[in-house]
C-alpha cells in the first residue's frame, strides 16, 4: 500500500498550469512539514515536499491554496527520474494529492 499523510504549511502560492498534449489541469507547490523531532542543537527540523494536484482537484483547490496556509494532505508518493542532456540521470519524490483538508481559515474567513 502507497498512502501517505502530511501535515503543513504551503510555502509559496502554486498556479494552475496546463499539461501542453492533453491540456489537463495541474499545480504543484512545496509543503513544509516539520518533524516530530529535534536535532542535536534542540532546532526544530522542517522537511519541504513536493505536492502534486491533478485534474478536477487542482481547478476547484487553486483559489484555496495559499502561502502560509495550513493544510492536510493524502495522497500517494510518486518516485521517478529524467536524464539531463549529459547523460545523468536525476530522480525525484513528490506527493500527489488525493485529497486536502484545511486545517485554518483564510484571513477573509475567520470570524469574530
Amino acid at each position: 500500500m502507497n498512502k501517505v499523510l502530511l501535515i503543513g504549511r504551503i510555502v509559496k502560492t502554486p498556479e494552475l498550469r496546463h499539461t501542453t498534449e492533453k491540456n489537463i489541469p495541474y499545480l504543484k507547490f512545496i509543503l513544509a512539514v516539520d518533524r516530530e523531532f529535534k536535532n542535536i542543537n534542540k532546532d526544530k527540523e522542517t522537511d519541504f515536499i513536493q505536492i502534486a494536484l491533478w485534474g478536477r482537484i487542482a481547478e476547484s483547490l487553486v483559489e484555496h491554496l495559499e502561502k502560509g496556509r495550513l493544510i492536510n494532505v493524502i495522497g500517494r508518493l510518486k518516485v521517478g527520474s529524467y536524464e539531463i542532456q549529459e547523460g545523468e540521470r536525476k530522480y525525484y519524490a513528490e506527493i500527489i494529492a488525493e485529497q486536502i483538508n484545511f486545517l485554518d481559515f483564510k484571513k477573509e474567513e475567520k470570524t469574530n
